[in-house]
This record gives structure tokens, C-alpha cells and sequence, in this order.
């Protein structure tokens, strides 16, 4: 049996570009209304909304490997919970929190190695900018790359990556394409008989972003560069291309790398690639085997990836939700003491206040912590809870549950 990468005109994929019209379409389409609603957060909300997805990122690329960071569920990954630390040590958060800052820098071989190095934990200064190329690809001594997936006791080779003596060609052809859109040229002009016709050069097939993305997983996963931690790194460059592909106009006149001014996205792909995880390492077996049509792969690609954006809102609903209370506080006027308390119990602690500890809080008397607590129940922003007197607490009226007639009538008001 011939992998893909024995072909002779690896590795110029080509893909049925009709077939692929209408799920591209449904994509952009899912694309622009998820931008639509994050463009109304408030600054804080936004910030808030990265985070989390970066931190589902990190949390599902390290499940689909099963590594040491089990598979959780975004409830444990509130802003001081101990999954939240735990994710942030990573290495993979570090490169996700990277390329989310700056998806326009070039992809190079030490970037890459960057990158390797921190979720492997190969070098202990990784991603310094002056650490040497430590890694490196695969070695010949390490012997044949192969891939296998399945239970344990019933592991299957799924298919064998490249020769290591191949890898420096074939790694500068990829990045050439990632950085600069250059369509590779295959290895050998020879045909075998009954191999269809490769494409012509048809540049624009190759510079569509979201093509761009599931042919970046699909040939770095091919070519596993790495002795290991090549699939994570895989997931990584996708992200960095569905940066690229952000639904915003792009600089006029800008170098073919360059990407868009924002680049943002509020999806995690990788959530939904673990939530697939069987389906998705078929796929991609599948694609190993025939010819280099690729259409089958980018059309579960382009599938999944619709059903992480459709996702979306879902994970993000306790953040839409406090987008609209921290809205409603914002046009209430609240003082310097009223805002931080507020804004500190927004982030989920402390539920509740006394006015000792609101006093605490906001460094005030109790007698002034008291006005203000009264302001804002006046304003229908916090509730009192508790029996009366020293047991009295306060809490603000969203995360007890507020009343619906406080949301009822409210533009973009979400329901409890």
C-alpha cells in the first residue's frame, strides 16, 4: 500500500471545489454571526471570552492525546479554579496565547521548534527568542514514524509518516506554503498508469483561509515531523491559519502572510475535534490511503469546524450573560466603590457580601459600604439574602438567579 506522501505529485492536493461550495459558504455564514455578537461585549467581556477559549483550546488538544490534563468540563474552567492554574502552566497555552497575539508573524522551522519545546517540555527557556534550535525534526536513528490509533490491546497502524531524510525538503515546501502561499512543486513529474491527473497550478484554489486550515492539519499530521507532540502541533497551526482566516478585512497592500488586523475567533475546533475524536482520527486515516483528492477530508473538516462554531455560544453563554449585567451596571452610574466590588464579584468571587467585607473590599467604612449596597439594590443589581442582621448578605441579583421581569423587555437580554 502507497500513502499519499509516496505519491508522485505529493504534495499538490486537489479537492472538488463544487462539492465544497456549499459547506464554505455555511461556514462563513456561522463565521459572521458569531462576529456579529462578540463585536457588542464590553472590553472586559471580550478579554474574558479569549481566555476561555484559549483555555478550551489547551485543555481538548491535551484530551485528544489523553496527556496528563484529563478532559473536563468548562464549569471547572472559571477564572481562579484550579484547572484554570493548571492550564495556564502548560506549554500548549503558551503557544495558543502566542499565535491568538500575533497570527501574522512567519512560520518558521525555529518557531516551530519554539513551540515543540514548550508543550513537550524539551527546554526549559522555550519560546525566548534566544534559545538555539534544540529539537529538530525526526532523526533516521529514530527510526520509521508510524501512527497508530485504537483501544488498547487492538492498536492499529494507521499509516507511516515520511522517511526522516525527507523531512527538511518537505518542512521547507510546507512552510513556504503557510508563510507565503507558494503552491509546492512535486518531488517528480513521473505519472504511474492509472493515477489521475494532478491539478494545474490554479493559485486561487490554494489561498481560500478555511481550505487553507484543514490542509495545514491534514499535511503537517502527514509529515509528523517530530518524534512526538506532532499532533498537538498540528492543532496549533490550524489555529494559526483560522486566525488568519478571521472574517476582517485585511490591510491593503499588506506581504501574502499577513493577516487581518483582529484575527480573533470565539470557537474552539479543538473542543469539537475531542467530542469527534474517533471520527476524526478516522478521517484522517482515511486521507493517508488513494490519491491526493482531499475532498472527503475537507468536507469533514469543514463540517466539524461549522459545528465548533455553532457551539460557541453555548460555552460562552455565562460570559454573554454577564456582558449584559456588566452592561446594565455600567449605564447605572455606579462610584469607583460600587464598580470594583461589583466587577469582583462578576469574576464569581465572592457570591456574596456583608458589609464588613464589602467595607474590606472597597476600603470604606461600613456605614458608607452600607449607602452603597442600599444604591445598588435600588438599582435591582444586587438582592439581599440571609435571616437579618449580622447574618445579612448581599449578592448580585445575576448569579442568584435574577428575576425575569429584570431581563423581560431588555434588548439582547439573556434568558436565565
Amino acid at each position: 500500500m502507497r500513502y499519499i506522501h509516496q505519491l508522485d505529485h505529493w504534495p499538490l492536493f486537489r479537492w472538488d471545489a463544487e462539492a465544497l461550495s456549499g459547506i464554505l459558504s455555511a461556514v462563513r455564514f456561522r463565521q459572521g454571526l458569531l462576529v456579529g455578537r462578540m463585536e457588542s461585549l464590553a472590553a472586559a467581556s471580550e478579554k474574558e471570552a479569549e481566555q476561555f477559549v484559549l483555555l478550551l483550546d489547551t485543555q481538548s488538544t491535551r484530551a485528544i492525546e489523553k496527556d496528563s490534563v484529563k478532559s473536563g468540563t468548562t464549569q471547572n474552567l472559571k477564572p481562579d479554579s484550579a484547572a484554570t492554574r493548571a492550564l495556564k502552566n502548560c506549554g500548549e497555552y503558551a503557544v495558543a496565547r502566542e499565535l491568538a497575539n500575533d497570527p501574522a508573524k512567519l512560520l518558521t522551522a525555529s518557531r516551530l521548534d519554539d513551540w515543540h519545546a514548550q508543550i513537550t517540555g524539551t527546554v526549559a527557556n522555550a519560546g525566548s527568542g534566544t534559545t538555539p534550535r534544540a529539537s529538530g525534526w525526526r532523526a533516521a536513528e529514530d527510526g520509521p514514524k508510524q501512527l497508530v490509533y485504537g483501544p488498547l490491546g487492538w492498536e492499529k497502524v494507521q499509516f507511516e509518516a515520511p522517511d526522516a531524510a525527507r523531512l527538511s525538503a518537505e518542512m521547507s515546501k510546507f512552510l513556504a506554503w503557510v508563510n507565503f502561499h507558494k503552491i509546492p512543486e512535486p518531488e517528480t513529474a513521473t505519472q504511474n498508469a492509472g493515477e489521475p491527473t494532478p491539478p494545474g497550478s490554479g493559485a486561487s484554489l490554494w489561498n481560500d483561509g478555511l481550505i487553507r486550515a484543514g490542509l495545514a492539519q491534514l499535511w503537517f499530521i502527514t509529515l509528523h515531523p517530530y518524534k512526538d507532540g506532532s499532533g498537538r502541533l498540528a492543532r496549533s497551526i490550524t489555529d494559526l491559519m483560522l486566525h488568519r482566516a478571521a472574517p476582517v478585512l485585511g490591510v491593503s497592500g499588506a506581504a501574502p502572510h499577513k493577516a487581518p488586523e483582529s484575527g480573533k475567533r470565539f470557537y474552539s475546533l479543538n473542543e469539537r475535534l475531542l467530542r469527534e475524536r474517533a471520527d476524526y482520527f478516522s478521517a484522517i486515516s482515511a486521507a493517508q490511503r488513494g490519491n491526493l483528492d482531499v475532498t472527503a477530508w475537507l468536507d469533514w473538516f469543514l463540517h466539524c469546524l461549522e459545528r465548533a462554531i455553532m457551539q460557541a455560544e453555548t460555552h460562552l453563554a455565562p460570559i454573554l450573560k454577564k456582558d449584559f449585567w456588566r452592561k446594565r451596571a455600567a449605564a447605572s452610574g455606579l462610584n469607583r466603590r460600587q464598580a470594583l466590588v461589583f466587577e469582583t464579584m462578576l469574576g464569581g468571587y465572592p457570591r456574596e457580601v456583608s458589609t464588613g467585607s464589602y467595607a474590606r473590599m472597597a476600603e470604606t467604612s461600613q456605614d458608607t459600604a452600607l449607602r452603597d449596597i442600599i444604591g445598588m439594590i435600588d438599582l435591582g443589581l444586587m438582592r439581599k439574602t440571609g435571616g437579618g442582621g449580622r447574618s445579612t448578605s448581599y449578592r448580585l441579583k445575576w448569579s442568584a438567579g435574577a428575576n425575569r421581569e429584570d431581563a423581560a423587555g431588555t434588548s439582547g437580554a439573556p434568558e436565565e
